[in-house]
């Protein structure tokens, strides 16, 4: 008697084990979808919340600009930064200013043609995800779009001119150059500085990049 109440109890553990592997085993992977579910909302989530600070952040740009009157500063700065057909003329006689003023002697000047601003590629691709993978509202869409729009209307007019300035003097004459075009209008990317001698007085060959639409 003692014998068959145990093989009951035994048959009973191993169809309980097995029970419980066959539900273990068709649970699972629902269980995972629904973690990947929570997952991707999280992701999503993420993203819309990072877009919106986005549109915070530049409608609150907009609005500073707004109170600082930026449209009539606009109009004073303007003729700094359009490059008209005497925008390279205007770039000479700039730059030779700047070399005068800080006490150096200009050997030579020459300007490259004028290229677009490119956009990257990768922030393309980067945009064009974010629309596919999160959901907007008809409003929410609109507006980034337009915003969108806008800044790569703003970024595709913007050119750039590469200006070789070739000047000699002493290191403490190319700090007070460089000095002078950190304080001006004009939007000067410097790319390269190198030089030849090494004596008291030095040829400093100086690449650069100007800004304007």
């Amino acid at each position: 008697m003692e014998q068959k109440t145990s093989s009951s109890l035994i048959v009973s553990l191993i169809l309980l084990i097995a029970s419980g592997a066959v539900i273990y085993f068709l649970d699972m992977p629902q269980y995972q979808k629904i973690k990947q579910g929570e997952q991707n909302i999280q992701i999503l989530y993420d993203q819309l919340t990072q877009s919106e600070s986005r549109n915070k952040a530049i409608a609150e740009v907009v609005k500073n600009l707004e109170t600082a009157n930026w449209n009539s500063i606009k109009k004073k700065i303007e003729p700094n930064f359009s490059s008209d057909p005497f925008y390279l003329f205007k770039m000479e006689v700039f730059f030779k200013d700047l070399v005068t003023r800080s006490g150096m002697r200009l050997v030579s000047l020459d300007f490259s043609t004028s290229s677009p601003v490119a956009i990257n590629s990768a922030d393309k691709t980067n945009s064009a995800n974010k629309d596919n993978t999160i959901h907007k509202t008809p409003l929410a869409t609109s507006t980034s779009q337009t915003t969108e729009n806008s800044a790569s209307a703003s970024v595709s007019s913007i050119k750039t001119t590469t200006v070789n300035l070739e000047v000699a003097g002493t290191y403490e004459q190319l700090k007070q150059l460089l000095t002078i075009m950190e304080t001006q209008a004009y939007l000067i990317s410097v790319k390269t500085i190198s030089f030849e001698g090494g004596s008291a007085i030095t040829k400093f060959l100086i690449s650069a990049d100007i800004y304007s639409y």
